[in-house]
């Protein structure tokens, strides 16, 4: 094939593609950042592509071709469907041969990027029966690798069982043969629940799970059998028998229970110390020479309508017995219990420390284990009762009570149960405090940013309260973040003055009616130059995952800027084809040139992208934050080390200690494991998004582009 006809092709593949992206064919809940083809092997490699401004690639589903039939929704999720199951039951044949690491990896990056598909592509079908399936395969991902990890603390333990019996310590194999006990018995559990799991994927799917049941079934057969040799090698089983002075309870009319341990054969379980637990109380005690105890049991959390109740004798961790369990028959009556409440200091202000003591009785006597609850405007805090029936809580003054004589309200809200829902009340005066409100702005390409921050006189942060912004005559409002910054940017405003150059009055205005806070207002103006219509465009605001940027959890795309990157990719292209009408292609000497800028002082794409990681900071997205953060860093370095742009972020850390002198790889690393988090676990918080943040600034500065 002559060059110039390869270089046709490839013109129109991109011109496709362009289309492609800006009229947005594709079908939707697939935009993700990894292509798939049309099989998957079983464990498959996931490739973080570098993020960039604008992220255009889609994963393709089997039938591309067919993407604006009907039917389509239903062909992706049969697709899905069949790479999540096929990764579930891989997962399963490496339990069952002892591969835990390899189990839980099975269901870990690749298996939540899948499930974030299959989700997406469940909103855009009828009905609830995909959204089911989806949260099916969610619950079945979390309970096999709760059980790989049960599984594999099994085999540890039984390894520290088995050196202990070596060595002829028994006190120590007992110990570990409880452990087991323990383990062995969440592991029949989350087999129950595996299997009933399965059930549901094959009932709600075409798709065959007996494979995986049967490896998970095995797998705890035979560690139920290990653990009945072990019981049988070190422990004595018991009985239990009880009696009680009536059905009927309550916390003022308590039951008591006389009962005795033996062993199978009926010898006593004389002078032990035991633990005995009739619900959810635990009473200490020691048997008798017969084996016999005592017990006066109050309900509290004991639902009303329970007819019979488990007693179970627990034995200590070294003792040669094996516990065991009977049923006792209640009748359960509900009191209401007294709550007496105090705070300190009695007197608060915006963001003060109260604290708040709760005393819980019934007739006098102490309830213990109760839920309490003390709420003050929007904050609330919750605890239990200790063995006194006292608690303590603590929370900050929020904005939203008004300022003057107030009250902290103190409840137990939990119905149906053996001592039922009180509440009661403590004065509390709240203070005004003033307030103060800064402004900041900066224009370009008749874009207004907007950002500042709302705080006390003392300088702590007011967090969650509306700021409103005026730009000329466009009115917008935004929300302050956890540590009181705002931001807000306007598109596309409009200028009116000569020369196309316009000086706006910028306002952020906060109004404190309705809180404990003052209101305060600041101005600024900016220039904005060029002429354009009106119009907005909300950047950074909270829960919008960063700038609206795909690829950054946001949810919307500027359809222009999209059209605009496919009309500069066209360009290229043009150029491209215009330097090669020749068969043969030759390569232009660019030696000592540097980058072209059509205005030096724009910014580097890194710093762009460190700008929108502060700015999503600034908006309590620590996610996007974070995100943003990494994607400035692997731009630069990924620009001046020559690094492929497919590799997975491990790849791309390995790639940097080979290739880069000058950065420092504790901070790379940090950086990574929190892009990690933020993408494919959905967790970030303020505190990683900064370290982030400080990370990517001090790479950034190690490998400046004018270095």
């Amino acid at each position: 094939m002559r060059w110039t006809e390869s270089k046709t092709g490839v013109a129109i593949l991109v011109l496709f593609t362009v289309t492609t992206v800006c009229v947005g064919v594709l079908p939707p809940g697939i935009a993700v950042s990894t292509a798939a083809a049309d099989t998957e092997p079983v464990v498959a490699q996931q490739t973080t592509p570098t993020p960039t401004p604008t992220n255009n690639t889609t994963v393709q589903h089997e039938h591309p071709e067919n993407v604006s039939q009907s039917g389509d929704s239903q062909q992706v999720s049969a697709w899905l469907e069949r790479r999540l199951a096929n990764r579930l039951q891989g997962s399963a044949v490496e339990l069952s041969q002892g591969e835990y690491e390899r189990a839980r990896g099975l269901l870990g990056d690749d298996y939540n990027s899948r499930l974030e598909q299959y989700v997406d592509v469940a909103g855009e079908t009828q009905g609830t029966s995909d959204d089911e399936t989806a949260e099916t395969f969610r619950e079945t991902q979390d309970q096999q690798r709760s059980y790989a990890e049960s599984m594999q603390s099994y085999r540890e333990t039984y390894e520290e069982y088995q050196q202990a019996r070596r060595q002829g310590n028994t006190t120590a194999a007992r110990q570990h043969a409880r452990e087991l006990e323990t383990t062995a018995g969440r592991v029949t559990q989350l087999n129950k629940s595996l299997n009933r799991n399965y059930e549901s994927i094959g009932n709600r799917t075409t798709i065959e799970t007996g494979d995986a049941k049967t490896a998970i079934s095995n797998t705890t057969r035979n560690v139920t059998a290990q653990q009945a040799e072990i019981r049988s090698q070190l422990f004595v089983e018991t009985e239990l028998t009880v009696e009680t002075n009536g059905s009927a309870v309550a916390f003022d009319d308590p039951m008591v229970i006389d009962g005795r341990v033996t062993t199978t054969n009926g010898t006593a379980v004389a002078d032990q110390p035991i633990e005995v637990t009739v619900f959810e109380r635990s009473y200490q005690t020691t048997t008798d020479e017969n084996g016999d105890f005592s017990v006066t049991y109050r309900p509290v959390g004991l639902p009303v309508n329970t007819t019979t109740v488990a007693v179970q004798y627990i034995p200590t961790s070294t003792s040669p017995y094996l516990g065991s369990t009977t049923n006792v028959s209640v009748d359960v009556s509900q009191v209401t219990p007294s709550l007496d409440a105090s705070v300190s200091p009695s007197q608060a202000a915006y963001h003060d420390r109260v604290e708040t003591t709760v005393s819980a009785t019934v007739d006098g006597q102490p309830v213990a284990g109760l839920p309490i609850q003390s709420i003050l405007g929007s904050a609330v805090d919750n605890t239990t009762t200790k063995r006194a029936g006292q608690a303590t809580l603590a929370q900050r003054a929020p904005a939203n009570v008004p300022a003057g004589d107030g009250t902290l309200r103190v409840a137990h809200r939990r119905d149906g149960l053996a001592v039922g829902p009180a509440s009661t009340s403590a004065s509390l005066s709240i203070t005004q405090t003033d307030t103060e409100l800064t402004i900041n702005t900066a224009s370009s390409d008749r874009r207004v940013r907007v950002r500042g921050r709302l705080q006390t006189v003392d300088n702590t942060g007011v967090t969650g309260q509306t700021v409103r912004i005026a730009v000329g005559e466009t009115i917008r409002t935004t929300t302050t973040n956890e540590t009181g910054w705002y931001q807000l940017t306007m598109q596309n405003v409009s200028t009116t003055d000569s020369g196309n150059v316009s000086t706006i009055q910028v306002t952020a205005r906060f109004d404190g009616s309705g809180t404990n806070l003052g209101s305060s207002r600041a101005k600024a103006t900016t220039t904005i130059e060029g002429d354009a219509g009106t119009g907005i465009l909300e950047i950074g605001q909270p829960g919008d995952g960063g700038f609206g940027v795909p690829g950054l959890g946001g949810e919307r795309l500027d359809i222009a800027l999209l059209v605009g990157i496919g009309l500069l990719v066209l360009a290229g292209l043009g150029l491209w084809l215009r330097g090669g009408d020749s068969d043969t292609a030759t390569t232009p000497d660019t030696s000592g040139q540097t980058e072209p800028s059509s205005n030096p002082d724009t910014p580097s794409l890194a710093q762009q992208w460190l700008a929108q990681a502060q700015a999503a900071l600034a908006n309590n997205d620590s996610k996007g934050a974070t995100v943003a953060a990494y994607a400035a860093v692997r731009e630069r370095l990924q620009r001046r080390a020559d690094i492929p742009e497919s590799l997975t972020h491990r790849e791309f850390l390995t790639a940097c200690a080979d290739r880069v002198d000058t950065v420092e790889m504790r901070s790379l690393e940090s950086l990574a494991e929190a892009y990690e988090r933020a993408t494919f676990m959905a967790t970030s918080d303020t505190s990683t998004a900064t370290a982030a943040i400080e990370a990517a600034q001090s790479i950034l500065a190690d490998n400046d582009d004018s270095a």
